[in-house]
């Protein structure tokens, strides 16, 4: 029996968990992933591994503390399958969306599968749909409202938006074109709009277009901006006050990348438009908590690829935190949160390039590595908010043909083991021995931390968010001395490491 392996870790004190996934031998590395949380805070994952025998879904279902009380394997006909997303629904049932090319490697087909809450298969079909290809920037499926799933698809020259109810039947399916496109028009995301359609961005040659579709698929306005080129508008959500909140990246010119931030109104109306320099940042997805405190996912191409932004309910910016231990693998561009919360959010780790859940605390002080950028700043943008034109979308409909899905059951297994690919402050790398020590504690002036016959590499302070105060020594031994009298009174972590161990020690400044 081949085994998948599924990894579980903890952060200590206030920090949150992450979830790493794996594969043993006989499997090639995990191709994607999607998690999504059901109303009971319990957690669902879906990742899918590619073999010889074909395309491996595995399903595991946790506790809200990301220990495992179910799993089951699929395997699925196709090449090249990939998740793009998880909607979990109030009655514990729940479906996925799968891409995939068909066995004759011609036909790039979406597949949506239906599961009751105890995990029984309901139904599986796939959809062909004429002139699709693998997504300009991402295909999205977030729940329609009524037990069934829209789904967006990009193509180069429009956005596609299929409703499916909850028997898996196409309720419509239609492509949006800008009129001004030609022939450029791909999509970027949709949101439910609370009229029981969707609101959409797409491009409409190189700017941003915004759709607001009704239940029947057809388009209530667009409008286009035409105030800088080659915008990309990555992702709407509607905010608690029924607003919707678009942000994206523009470039101001051929190096210079801006992140915005666009608030409108239900019909269309800008009602501010402001930028944020975030040096070279690329906005992935965004989720907006009960108080409308807005995180902004991003990469960036050049040090740290995660990026977490948030930002106040006025969009102003609050803190930004960036890791180089979680990057975008082959541009498969899997980052993304889930269930439209800020709590956590998939992506990949650079150690063996695994897929990753990170489960955030209440803030994103959680981030493995992680470090805060000061100076940013979002500043009102006129030009960019008088630059609205109401202009129109071409509207068609999108031929999607649906057959029944190969889906077959098989006995594989999960096993759940602990690994660390962050190495900062996880439980399974402290050393609770009594041959390092720090006093006094709590410190007002000085601190000794006492390494004895230890040889050590580094000695660093970090506090609760996460962020390395300073580093008090390298390549240290013995007794060291060190002033604390600069530190902000509250809670500090002292994380010294030698070649083979590592102590952490809680130390309180007064």
């Amino acid at each position: 029996m081949k085994f998948l392996h599924a990894t579980l870790f903890f952060f200590i004190g206030l920090f949150a968990y992450s979830q790493v996934f794996s594969v043993n031998e006989g499997y090639s590395t995990i191709t994607s992933h999607a998690h999504n949380n059901f109303v009971d805070g319990e957690k669902l994952d879906v990742f899918i591994t590619e073999s010889n025998q074909g395309s491996l879904v595995t399903i595991l279902h946790s506790d809200a503390l990301g220990n495992s009380i179910g799993q089951q394997a699929y395997l699925m006909s196709g090449y090249n399958v990939k998740i793009i997303g998880v909607t979990t629904y109030s009655d514990g049932s729940y479906n996925f969306v799968l891409t995939s090319y068909d066995n004759t490697y011609v036909n790039y087909c979406l597949s949506i599968v239906k599961f009751s809450s105890s995990h029984t298969l309901l139904w599986n079909k796939k959809l062909i749909v004429q002139d699709l290809n693998e997504p300009y920037f991402k295909h999205m499926a977030i729940d329609n409202g009524n037990g069934g799933v829209f789904i967006s698809c990009s193509a180069y020259q429009y956005l596609g938006v299929i409703n499916i109810d909850v028997n898996g039947n196409i309720l419509w399916s239609k492509s949006y074109t800008g009129v001004n496109s030609n022939g450029k028009s791909p999509g970027f995301s949709i949101c439910k709009n609370g009229i029981g359609g969707v609101i959409g961005t797409l491009k409409e040659d190189s700017y941003q277009c915004i759709v607001n579709i009704d239940a029947n698929g057809q388009a209530i306005w667009a409008k286009t901006f035409f105030d800088q080129n080659y915008r990309w508008p990555s992702s709407i959500k509607q905010l608690n006050d029924g607003n919707f909140l678009i942000v994206g990246d523009f470039y101001a010119d051929v190096i210079t990348t801006y992140t915005y931030i666009q608030k409108v109104s239900p019909a269309g109306n800008v009602l501010f438009s402001k930028k944020i320099n975030t040096e070279t940042m690329q906005c992935h997805d965004m989720a907006i908590n009960d108080n409308d405190e807005i995180y902004i996912l991003g990469s960036d191409w050049s040090n740290y690829p995660t990026s977490v932004l948030k930002l106040d309910a006025n969009c102003n910016v609050v803190s930004i935190k960036k890791t180089d231990k979680l990057d975008i693998v082959n541009n498969d561009y899997p980052h993304s949160f889930t269930s439209d919360s800020p709590k956590s959010f998939t992506a990949r780790t650079s150690l063996y390039y695994k897929p990753t859940v990170i489960h955030l605390n209440d803030d994103i002080v959680s981030l493995c590595y992680s470090s805060s950028i000061d100076g940013l700043i979002t500043t009102n943008d006129v030009a960019m908010q008088q630059a609205i034109v109401t202009t129109g979308v071409l509207v068609a409909d999108l031929t999607v043909v649906s057959t029944n899905q190969i889906f077959t059951s098989v006995s594989e297994q999960l096993s759940i083991e602990k690994d660390d690919p962050c190495t900062e402050l996880s439980i399974s790398s402290i050393i609770e021995e009594n041959d390092v020590s720090i006093y006094p504690n709590p410190a007002l002036n000085h601190l000794t931390i006492n390494l004895k016959d230890n040889k050590v590499e580094s000695a660093k302070f970090i506090d609760i968010q996460g962020n390395v105060v300073f580093e008090v020594c390298k390549n240290c031994s013995g007794q060291i001395e060190t002033e604390v009298s600069t530190l902000s009174p509250g809670i500090y972590y002292v994380v010294i490491t030698s070649p083979d161990n590592r102590w952490v020690k809680k130390l309180v400044i007064n």
